[in-house]
């Protein structure tokens, strides 16, 4: 049981990881969304350059963020 224990801590972990490196920058793109709509299309198309947007936006405003806080 101790060792299930910690794989559900490792995975709790990794979510919060995700989330801490790459939710703001999917977030961001939300707000693009909603911002100019032109840009609907290409951001609700799911296509990889949109996940890999999301994702480098999401690191970026996270080292800004740790940089500048």
């Amino acid at each position: 049981m101790p060792e299930a224990t910690a794989a559900i801590d490792r995975l709790f972990s990794h979510i919060g990881t995700v989330l801490r490196y790459f939710a703001p920058g999917f977030a961001a793109l939300f707000v693009v969304l909603v911002v100019f709509p032109g840009s609907r299309p290409f951001l609700l198309s799911g296509s990889p350059p949109v996940v890999v947007l999301g994702m480098v936006l999401g690191l970026t405003i996270y080292g800004v963020h740790t940089e500048f806080a």
